[in-house]
């Protein structure tokens, strides 16, 4: 009964999943106060589907949080979640320089005391230089775990609030708890300034981000989940339902899980000017419930990322913005891993 509620909850989420992606990209920053870089659509997208990450957590509560006191508080703030969420506009973007109150000098978030208190990120640290000197937003993990920090401050009385000790205490609930997820994530990253690019300068970098509904590969993937998140440092797309649509599952699809994320070739060049393609492959385990002739088996997945690099549109037009991934020319192939052994045998 548990798995089939937990089953329900995922199907539930890659269900809408796109949809909230693309919700907030839409509002952009109209309930967000001035939100719209990559960093506040990934604190955006934590908050929309903390309940998602949360429910991972509680799970394996004991994995996820070792120590009997974080469980307590991490439970209150589980239960609360749906009563904060019912607060409009909750999440908000500020500054120190347009707004020093809620925005402090050497704070990242900030809430207040209750249930329902808005919490304001500042924008000032949401972004930080990478070895290569790129700037690289908040991650989604990392977002997890501030907000899992500001919501435990409503658990606590002003008086609480105001000791280090909380502070302290509420800091180690939220690394726990992105401990964790990190472990449920595989990240896959190209970075690397364009050789013999025409006309641009900005560097190429991507993020395939495969989040799992567990920690790692089963015999059996009934009730196992992936989502594939594609960060090209200006959008964060979801990538989970165009693969979907190549599942050779013909009625129950009952689990599922990505592995192996890596690079086929180098970074190659379409014909189109300001257009490259990444090779993404990755290995796909499947269980289509009853059908035993395609549960358990093991397909290959390939996806030809494409990016359009973006100039604006009047002042300064030979300067790059950056590479953005092309939805619309980006292309999903999904082979039977089975058949390419036996053709490389053969072959040989």
């Amino acid at each position: 009964m548990k798995a089939n509620i937990f089953q329900k909850i995922l199907i539930f989420f890659c269900t809408f999943f796109s949809i909230q992606v693309s919700a907030l990209f839409l509002r952009g920053g109209g309930e967000t106060q001035n939100g719209g870089g990559l960093a506040e659509y990934n604190i955006l997208y934590a908050y929309k589907n903390l309940s998602y990450f949360y429910k991972l957590c509680f799970e394996k509560v004991e994995l996820c949080l070792p120590n009997s006191e974080q469980r307590k508080i991490f439970l209150k703030i589980m239960i609360a979640l749906e009563n904060e969420k019912a607060q409009e506009g909750q999440i908000q973007f500020c500054t120190t320089l347009k707004d020093p109150v809620h925005c402090q000098v050497n704070s990242i978030a900030s809430t207040g005391h209750f249930i329902r208190d808005k919490i304001y990120f500042n924008q000032d640290f949401l972004y930080k230089n990478n070895l290569s000197g790129q700037r690289e937003a908040l991650s989604i993990p990392n977002a997890v775990a501030i907000l899992t920090h500001e919501l435990g401050h409503h658990q606590f009385t002003p008086q609480e609030n105001a000791k280090d000790t909380s502070h302290a205490f509420l800091t180690m609930v939220g690394l726990a708890v992105e401990n964790f997820l990190s472990q449920l994530t595989d990240v896959l990253k190209w970075d690397s300034y364009l050789e013999n690019s025409d006309s641009t300068s900005s560097p190429l970098q991507v993020q395939v981000i495969a989040f799992h509904s567990d920690l790692v590969l089963q015999n059996d993937d009934s009730d196992t989940y992936s989502f594939l998140l594609i960060d090209d440092s200006v959008h964060l797309s979801e990538l989970t339902s165009r693969i979907k649509q190549k599942f050779p599952c013909p009625l129950i699809l009952t689990g599922y899980r990505f592995y192996g994320l890596h690079w086929q070739s180098p970074l190659s060049r379409f014909t189109k000017p300001h257009q490259i393609v990444l090779s993404l492959s990755m290995g796909l385990s499947i269980n289509c419930g009853e059908d035993n002739s395609l549960s358990g088996h093991h397909y290959m997945i390939d996806i030809d990322l494409v990016l359009d690099e973006v100039f604006p549109s009047s002042s300064d037009p030979d300067r790059s913005l950056g590479w953005v991934l092309n939805l619309n020319e980006t292309k999903v192939n999904l082979s039977d891993h089975r058949k390419l052994i036996v053709n490389s045998v053969t072959r040989f």
